[in-house]
């Protein structure tokens, strides 16, 4: 913008302002929409977490949902299991 303005181009440095306007509001919009999307991972997680320590309170034990599958590794012999 300032060479359009030292230059005299005021028509150009008058598109130049409208496009910075325009970009700090599209900022603004992105900006607010990643931080409600952040929140609503977080609430979702820590629903999640609040449900699987209920679970272990509740004397299940690990929570299924937290158990890793059977890799078919004995880590015990260091052997693959068939």
């Amino acid at each position: 913008m300032a060479w359009a303005k030292i230059l005299g181009y005021s028509d150009a440095l008058d598109l130049l302002m409208a496009n910075e306007q325009e970009e700090k509001a599209a900022d603004a919009k992105l900006t607010k929409l990643a931080e409600s999307t952040i929140k609503t991972d977080v609430k979702t997680l820590a629903d999640e977490l609040t449900r699987e320590l209920a679970a272990v309170d509740e004397g299940s034990g690990t929570p299924s949902a937290s158990r890793p599958a059977s890799s078919g590794f004995d880590s015990a012999s260091s052997t693959a299991t068939t």
